[in-house]
């Protein structure tokens, strides 16, 4: 994912609408946040109406990545006891907000909220199909995160998924993706929707869900004896993350270089470089 927000910022467009809302909050612009799952005041539940055949959502305090960790179960059944013909039907997981916060939903864009992202787990199996939705009155955008088959993933493995905000590219984001300006500008929900191997037990752990800022780069200087050094420093990082910095001369060609690889242990990266080198473009990148 790369993320040149200077760049970004100025081509960002500008998009509002008037929706109903889903929920008794006030829209407001969200807050960069990240639900570790360490207490039981996540907001995250079930959708309703909860199926006797569909799963069970339980926050624990173990099992993590690491710490607390929000489980989705489905306990060994005969689906053909619920339905004539035999139909798995999908399970949603919905964040709507604590009732006196507003976390993941409201104005993202407004926030600056430009990449979403969380830590998976498929224990036993992987499901036939999960994928992320963002919920704006009666539009939605949707995005695949693992199927059936998919061989990116194993089972019992953490997976860390991000997602962008700012500008996606085309076929990033399904359905109602024309109006998805207007959809980050006033989100009233998120949801994960999963949908079941087969019949036996699975288990889906979901930990870390955030919303966050794009790193931002400004220039700086290391006072010296012999005058100044010049800098570039990159803040709004997200302290554990792996990231890449790449230079290039050329914005278009595409031939870019790694300068700099790096985990952040905090939220601000600083590095020496020389300008009499010429003309160069740099990025961050995480992995």
């Amino acid at each position: 994912m790369h993320m040149n927000t200077d760049i970004k910022r100025i081509l960002r467009k500008a998009g509002a609408m008037s929706a109903m809302m889903l929920t008794t909050l006030s829209l407001q612009a969200a807050t960069p946040y990240t639900e570790t799952f360490s207490d039981a005041s996540s907001g995250w539940q079930e959708g309703q109406p909860a199926r006797s055949d569909g799963f069970v959502v339980t926050q624990e305090a173990t099992g993590g990545n690491p710490g607390g960790v929000l489980r989705m179960r489905w306990n060994p059944i005969s689906i053909s006891a619920f339905s004539v013909p035999p139909v798995i039907s999908p399970d949603v997981l919905v964040a709507t907000g604590e009732q006196n916060t507003a976390h993941f939903i409201g104005d993202l864009d407004a926030s600056e909220a430009w990449l979403i992202g969380f830590d998976v787990n498929a224990v036993h199996t992987l499901p036939d199909y999960m994928y992320l939705a963002l919920h704006s009155g009666d539009r939605t955008v949707t995005r695949v995160i693992m199927t059936a088959g998919d061989n990116a993933f194993s089972t019992n493995t953490w997976y860390s998924m991000r997602y962008t905000l700012l500008d996606p590219p085309a076929g990033f984001w399904g359905d109602d993706a024309e109006h998805f300006d207007d959809i980050i500008s006033d989100v009233t929900s998120v949801s994960l929707v999963i949908q079941r191997r087969g019949e036996g037990l699975e288990d889906y752990l979901i930990d870390n869900v955030f919303i966050d800022r794009l790193p931002s780069a400004t220039s700086a200087s290391l006072t010296t004896t012999d005058g100044g050094i010049p800098q570039l420093a990159w803040g709004q990082l997200r302290a554990g993350e792996r990231y890449r910095v790449e230079a290039a001369t050329d914005l278009m060609a595409g031939d870019w270089i790694t300068v700099a690889d790096f985990v952040a242990g905090e939220d601000v990266f600083v590095m020496d470089y020389d300008p009499d080198a010429g003309l160069m473009y740099f990025r961050v990148v995480m992995e």
